[in-house]
C-alpha cells in the first residue's frame, strides 16, 4: 500500500445498506459464482462477506466494481482534494488517474470478451492499452504488464484503496520546505530570467559559486542541492514568468490568459462579419520585367461569425485598404445586407511584402482612417481584434482550414514557418516556375474550394451539425439592411484631393477623367475632391470636402478608331468653343463700351467726392494790369510769326517750280495713263498760277 493510502485510509465499519448478493456480486466483476464464493473466504475476514438467512452476501467495498459510479466518482474527488492538500506533485496525481482509467477500462473490456480465460482477456487488454495510447507514447504510463495490472488492481479495489492506493510513494508531505534565502534567490532569477535565458543548470551552478566563495553562512544567501532549487522553483514561480522571457509577453498571454468565449446562438447570420487577409502557403507566379517571377499571393476574405460563411474575397499580389473594403463590398453584396459589427484586425499596416521579398519592395499601406471612416459612414460598429492573439478573430480558424486542405496540395507549396518548407522548394519553384499557378489561376481554383467548403458540416457553437450555406440560410437576419449599390460604391471608395481641375479633367494613376465632360469642364481652376473606386477604374466621383457627390468623371478612352468617338469628341469641343465664344462676346461688348460714357462717369464719380462749388468761396479780382516790357513781348510775338510764314511761302514755292516744270515735260500724257477712264478723260485741263505764292505777295 503507498503512503498516500495509508494516510487516507478509512476506519468506518461498512454499513448494512451496502450488501449485495453472492451472484450480483459476480455479475460484476465478470466471474463466475463459483470463483465469487471462494473470494468470500478472504472478505469474511475482513468483513465485506457475510452469510445471511444461509445465503452469501458482499459488500460493495469489497471491489472496486461492486459500486456504483457514484459512489466511485465521490471517492475518487475526495482523494484528490486530500493529495492536493498533502501537496503530493501534480505528476503523480496524473500518473494515479492514468492508473484508475486503466483499471477502471479493463472491466468493461472483460464483458465483451466472456467465454475467454482471465489471462486471455488481460493480454488482448494490454495490447489494446499500448494501440489506444493509454500507455506508450505521450501518456504518463510508459509501461504495463499483466502482473503490474494485478497490483494495481488490488490496491484500488482494496477497502482503503482507491485512487490514493495507486499514487506512487511520496514522502515530501511531511517535509519541511527547502530554506532558500532571498538574495540568493533573486540573483538566481535574475541570472535565469535574462535576456539569454540561460539553463538552470548553469544559474544554480554561479550563485552557488558566488555563496560559497563570498557568502557563506549568511541567512540572505542561505542555498540547496540543484533538485532542491528546481522543486522550489516550481513550487514558487508561475508558469507564466517562467514563460514570458523566451516567448515574450504577446504569446505569454495567449498561452495562460482565459480566453473570452462569445456565445454566437443568438447572433443571426450576415449581422457580424470578421475579416483578415492571409498570404497564402505556396508559390505563385506573375510577369515581371524579366518574364515570370516568384510570388505568393495574398487573400483578403470576410466571413460572417454565425454561419462560417466566407462571404467576399479578393486574391491579389498586394493586400491593404483597397483590397479589405472591396472584399467587404462584395460580401455585403453577396449577403444583401450590411452587417451591424464588424471584427478587424488592430495592425496600422501589414508589413507583408509582395513578390521576392525584395528591400527596394515597398510595403502594403493599410489605411486604418480610411477603413473606420467607411465603416463609421455605414452605421457599423467596429471591434479590435488583441495584438498577437490570432484566436480573437474566428476567421483564422478557417483559414487554418484553407491552409490544411487548399496551399498543401500546391506543387510549390512553401510553408508557413521553415520547418513546414519542403527541403528542395527553394530549387523547384526555380527551375519549374512554369508549373506554378498565376494568381488568375489561383482565383479560379479558390472559388472552387470555397464552394465545396461551404458544403462540408462545421462543428462549433451554434452551428447543429448545419454547413455553412445551410447555417446561412437558415440563420439569416429577419431585417436585412439594404443599401443601394451605387451608396455603398461611394462608402467603400477612397476619397483623393484637394485636386485642380484642368482643361483635361482629372489625372489619377496616369489616367485622364473628365475630359470630354461638360460638367467636369465647367469645373476647370477649382480644387475639388474625388472618390476612387480600388476594383472599377472606369469612373470617379467628383465631391467637395465633406464627401457630397457633384458628378462623375468617366475615364478618357478616346482611341480614334471609330467615327463614334470622334463625332462625340468633337460635339464636346463644339459645345465648348460655343462657350468660349460667349466669354469673347462678352468682351468685345466691353471693350466696344463708349470712351465718351466712361469719361462722364469719372467726372461724375470725381464731382461725388469734391466739395460741392456753392460752398467755395468767390476770390477778389481786381482790374487789368499790364506789367512793364509789353511793347518788347509783342514784338518778339510778331517776329516769330513773319519767320514761320517766310519758311511756309518758300516751300510753296519750291513745290511750284516743281509742278511747272512737270506740266512742262512733252512726253507724258496723264490722260492716257493706264488706269484713266472716260470721266476723268472729259474734265478739263487744270492749271495753278503760282505767282500768286511769290515772296512779293502780301503775308
Amino acid at each position: 500500500m503507498s503512503l498516500p493510502a495509508q494516510r487516507l485510509q478509512l476506519s468506518t465499519q461498512p454499513a448494512d445498506a451496502d450488501w449485495i448478493t453472492l451472484a450480483e456480486a459476480a455479475k460484476k466483476l465478470g466471474i463466475t459464482v463459483r470463483a465469487c464464493l471462494y473470494r468470500c473466504e478472504g472478505w469474511q475476514n475482513q468483513n465485506l462477506a457475510r452469510k445471511f438467512a444461509g445465503q452469501w452476501q458482499v459488500h460493495v467495498g469489497a471491489a472496486a466494481a461492486l459500486r456504483t459510479d457514484i459512489n466511485t466518482i465521490d471517492r475518487d474527488l475526495h482523494q484528490l482534494g486530500e493529495l492536493r492538500r498533502a501537496k503530493v506533485p501534480p505528476r503523480h496525481i496524473k500518473i494515479a488517474e492514468a492508473r484508475r482509467d486503466i483499471i477502471v477500462g479493463f472491466a468493461a473490456f472483460r464483458l465483451r470478451h466472456r467465454g475467454r480465460s482471465a489471462h486471455d482477456v488481460l493480454s488482448l487488454y494490454v495490447g489494446e492499452c499500448y494501440a489506444t495510447g493509454m500507455v506508450g507514447g505521450a501518456s504518463v504510463i510508459k509501461k504495463l504488464s499483466a502482473s503490474t495490472f494485478y497490483v494495481w488492481a488490488a490496491k484500488y479495489e482494496a477497502p482503503d484503496g482507491g485512487l490514493a492506493a495507486l499514487a506512487p510513494e511520496y514522502n515530501g508531505g511531511d517535509q519541511k520546505p527547502p530554506t532558500i534565502g532571498a538574495e540568493a534567490w533573486g540573483m538566481f532569477l535574475r541570472l535565469h530570467h535574462g535576456a539569454g535565458s540561460p539553463s538552470m543548470k548553469d544559474c544554480w551552478r554561479l550563485v552557488d559559486t558566488l555563496v560559497r566563495t563570498e557568502h557563506k553562512g549568511e541567512d540572505a544567501w542561505a542555498w540547496g542541492k540543484y533538485r532542491t532549487v528546481l522543486k522550489y522553483y516550481a513550487a514558487n514561480v508561475h508558469p507564466a514568468e517562467a514563460a514570458i522571457t523566451a516567448q515574450g509577453p504577446y504569446r505569454t498571454e495567449a498561452s495562460f490568459l482565459p480566453k473570452i468565449a462569445r456565445s454566437i446562438e443568438h447572433i443571426a447570420a450576415g449581422t457580424h462579419l470578421c475579416g483578415d487577409e492571409r498570404i497564402f502557403d505556396f508559390m505563385a507566379r506573375v510577369a515581371g520585367a524579366r518574364g515570370w517571377e516568384r510570388c505568393r499571393v495574398k487573400v483578403t476574405a470576410w466571413m460572417c461569425v454565425r454561419s462560417r460563411k466566407i462571404a467576399g474575397w479578393i486574391i491579389s499580389e498586394d493586400a491593404n485598404s483597397d483590397t479589405i473594403l472591396s472584399s467587404f463590398r462584395m460580401a455585403c453584396e453577396a449577403m444583401g445586407t450590411l452587417p451591424n459589427e464588424v471584427t478587424i484586425d488592430n495592425g496600422r499596416d501589414y508589413r507583408a511584402v509582395a513578390g521576392k521579398m525584395r528591400r527596394d519592395r515597398k510595403w502594403d499601406e493599410f489605411d486604418s482612417k480610411r477603413v473606420l471612416g467607411a465603416f463609421e459612414r455605414l452605421k457599423i460598429e467596429t471591434h479590435f481584434a488583441l495584438k498577437k492573439h490570432p484566436w480573437s478573430k474566428s476567421i483564422e480558424s478557417r483559414f487554418n482550414t484553407v491552409k490544411d486542405r487548399f496551399d498543401r496540395f500546391f506543387a510549390g507549396f512553401w510553408g508557413g514557418t521553415h520547418s513546414e518548407r519542403p527541403w528542395d522548394a527553394e530549387r523547384w519553384t526555380n527551375e519549374f516556375i512554369d508549373q506554378l499557378p498565376t494568381v488568375e489561376e489561383v482565383r479560379d481554383q479558390f472559388e472552387a474550394f470555397i464552394a465545396a467548403m461551404d458544403e462540408e458540416t462545421v462543428e462549433g457553437d451554434g452551428m447543429f451539425g448545419l454547413c455553412p450555406r445551410q447555417a446561412m440560410a437558415r440563420y439569416f437576419t429577419a431585417t436585412p439592411r439594404l443599401l443601394p449599390a451605387d451608396v455603398l460604391e461611394l462608402a467603400c471608395s477612397r476619397m483623393f484631393g484637394p485636386r485642380k481641375v484642368g482643361r483635361d479633367g482629372i489625372r489619377h494613376k496616369n489616367i485622364r477623367y473628365g475630359k470630354l465632360d461638360k460638367e467636369v469642364w465647367r469645373l476647370m481652376g477649382k480644387e475639388v475632391f474625388y472618390l476612387a473606386d480600388p476594383v472599377n477604374a472606369q469612373q470617379i466621383t467628383l465631391c467637395d470636402e465633406d464627401g457630397i457627390p457633384i458628378c462623375v468623371a468617366f475615364a478618357d478612352r478616346n482611341l480614334g478608331m471609330t467615327q463614334s468617338e470622334l463625332r462625340a469628341a468633337e460635339n464636346m469641343r463644339k459645345s465648348a468653343k460655343r462657350q468660349i465664344k460667349k466669354f469673347h462676346q462678352v468682351r468685345d461688348d466691353a471693350i466696344a463700351s463708349n470712351p465718351q460714357l466712361i469719361s462722364k462717369l469719372r467726372r461724375r464719380a470725381a464731382k461725388l467726392n469734391q466739395i460741392p462749388d456753392s460752398q467755395v468761396p468767390a476770390a477778389k479780382r481786381e482790374g487789368l494790369r499790364l506789367v512793364g516790357g509789353d511793347s518788347e513781348l509783342a514784338a518778339g510775338v510778331e517776329k516769330i510769326k513773319r519767320a514761320a510764314g517766310a519758311e511756309a511761302i518758300k516751300k510753296l514755292s519750291d513745290a511750284n517750280a516743281a509742278a511747272q516744270a512737270l506740266n512742262e515735260f512733252p512726253s507724258i500724257d496723264l490722260r492716257n495713263m493706264p488706269g484713266s477712264d472716260a470721266e476723268s478723260a472729259s474734265e478739263p485741263e487744270r492749271h495753278v498760277d503760282f505767282r500768286c505764292f511769290s515772296e512779293e505777295a502780301p503775308f
